[in-house]
């Protein structure tokens, strides 16, 4: 009889586990939560704040790129 309240204990500190696991990895439901995951999507698309800055401040020159190598 020992044997089966081991298993019966195990099989519920198991079960209790897998539903904290779950109920805290799982999707808000929320209305507004699906625009934030959208939001944070999109900002993790978007390209480095320094990158875009220094792409539309100083574009660069490709000509004196050959005159530095001597071609």
């Amino acid at each position: 009889m020992n044997n089966v309240v081991y298993l019966v204990l195990v099989v519920a500190l198991s079960c209790a586990g897998m539903l904290l696991l779950w109920a805290k990895n799982r999707d808000p439901i929320s209305p507004g939560s699906s625009v934030d995951q959208f939001q944070d999507k999109m900002q993790a698309l978007a390209p480095p704040e320094s990158e875009t800055e220094r792409s539309a401040s100083a574009p660069l020159d490709q000509g004196t790129s050959r005159q530095n190598r001597g071609v």
